[in-house]
């Protein structure tokens, strides 16, 4: 999930096992977050800890108490679906809230997941429209907004689609949430009725939208959806033989970004992959 794809779980390698729909985020609210260490804020803040006993990152007791809180859950949940994440990836050297740049490391979560604070709402708000797990999309987009394109396009509140579309094109990805137009194109469709033309005139009009923010967490989470609710994988049984289940959040955010060779046709918009396991 972390060092090469924030969303992947080495990159399709999936190492927990939870067949039944939504087992996974029931065991990591149940079981993870409750065995966490439970530091009171006083404690916590004394010993440079977080809540959840990791390391706190700079800056991390100036942000308030949801922004904390909301970090604590995903920085959790991170390390529960990828347990081989560093400490620099997770939270910057030494604690250290890397940002990145054109010749150091990439930057931290930490330091992606204060980029994004000022676009909670609009998070929060798409994740509980479109029935998507929130950490899922919080970390899809942390990923996304790695591309200096996305990040062009934060800076200027996505007022360039022309020209973006003139330099990138149909097969480009866009805003925050970096889709594809034909992968925009099916899910404004399919869950908001809206239907664009062909060719140039309706690929700028999608394009105005992904790399707007505010649109683009929207977007991206009716993709995490239609994602989630189409793809199924035949799993190995104990007993033997197989059988075929849902995508669990964690594979649906790698098959978002696409690391795990799942890929959609754009034609046809059917999947495949080459190295999705289960």
């Amino acid at each position: 999930m972390i060092g090469g794809c924030l969303a992947c779980v080495s990159a399709g390698e999936v190492s927990l096992d939870f067949s039944e729909p939504g087992a996974a985020e029931w065991y990591f609210e149940n079981y993870v977050l409750r065995g966490n260490p439970l530091f009171s804020d006083e404690e916590a803040r004394r010993a440079g800890k977080m809540p959840n006993g990791m390391t706190a990152p700079d800056g991390f007791w100036n942000m308030s108490v949801k922004e904390r809180a909301d970090f604590t859950k995903l920085a959790s949940w991170m390390n529960f679906t990828n347990p081989s994440i560093t400490q620099e990836e997770l939270l910057g050297a030494g604690g250290k809230s890397a940002a990145g740049g054109k010749n150091g490391p990439p930057p931290s979560y930490y330091s992606s997941f204060k980029q994004l604070l000022k676009y909670s709402k609009f998070i929060e708000n798409s994740a509980a429209q479109w029935h998507v797990d929130k950490n899922t999309l919080t970390a899809v987009l942390i990923y996304e907004m790695m591309d200096p394109e996305a990040k062009f396009s934060e800076l200027t509140g996505g007022f360039e689609a022309p020209a973006l579309y003139a330099k990138r094109g149909a097969t480009g990805s866009y805003g925050i949430a970096q889709l594809e137009v034909y992968k925009a194109r099916m899910v404004l469709q399919k869950y908001k009725g809206k239907v664009f033309s062909e060719g140039l005139r309706g690929n700028v009009q999608i394009v105005a939208l992904p790399i707007k923010p505010k649109y683009a967490t929207d977007i991206a989470a009716m993709y995490l959806k239609y994602l989630k609710d189409s793809i199924k994988v035949k799993a190995t049984r104990d007993e033997g033989g197989y059988y075929t289940r849902d995508i669990s959040w964690a594979e649906a955010a790698v098959t978002y970004c696409g690391c795990a060779g799942v890929t959609m046709s754009a034609s046809t918009g059917t999947f495949g992959w080459s190295r999705f396991s289960t």
